[in-house]
């Protein structure tokens, strides 16, 4: 069992730096580290990973314009009024 949740955690740690951006070298590295350290390999890497995943940079920015831009509206029509 240890072997399995050994290699389920080198896979995660490839899935999760590749939703994270991180490049390929990097991410092998990580894999590596996690591959000869087990669980201080894997917590080496949840300290140092980015804080967020592509989709959740891309969500805050989308939601950032959309502000922005009903802000722009808010105040075009607040002096007709």
């Amino acid at each position: 069992y240890l072997l399995v949740i050994w290699s389920l955690m080198v896979r995660w740690v490839g899935q999760d730096c590749e939703r994270r951006g991180i490049s390929l070298a990097i991410k092998r590295n990580f894999q590596v580290l996690v591959l000869i350290f087990n669980f201080p390999g894997l917590l080496l890497y949840l300290m140092s990973r980015p804080p967020f995943t592509l989709e959740e940079v891309k969500r805050a920015q989308m939601e950032e314009e959309l502000l922005t831009l009903e802000l722009q509206k808010l105040r075009r029509e607040i002096p007709n009024q």
